[in-house]
């Protein structure tokens, strides 16, 4: 029997980066591919606070729509470049 369930990666992500895409002006991530990313899997990213070292509560849930991988069009190698597509987001 195929397993169907879809893969949901928990990511921080620091509280500037996190502002621009909760404002919608950044549909796409650059990311370290240490979780090997697939295309229609799912981003949790939550608000991190580095100053006082705690997640601030508030989460965007994001399907990967496309991957563009390390190694080519300047990407550097292990990182990735995803489209991204909200599906929700906490406050």
């Amino acid at each position: 029997m195929k397993d169907t369930t879809i893969k949901v990666h928990n990511v921080k992500c620091h509280s500037k980066a996190f502002e621009v895409k909760w404002d919608g002006r950044k549909p796409w991530e650059y990311r370290l591919n240490d979780r090997n990313y697939k295309e229609g899997e799912l981003i949790n990213e939550m608000e991190f606070r580095v100053r006082s070292n705690s997640f601030t509560g508030r989460e965007i849930l994001e399907r990967i729509e496309f991957i563009l991988y390390g190694g080519e069009y300047g990407i550097l190698e292990g990182y990735v470049i995803m489209t991204t597509k909200e599906i929700s987001r906490k406050k």
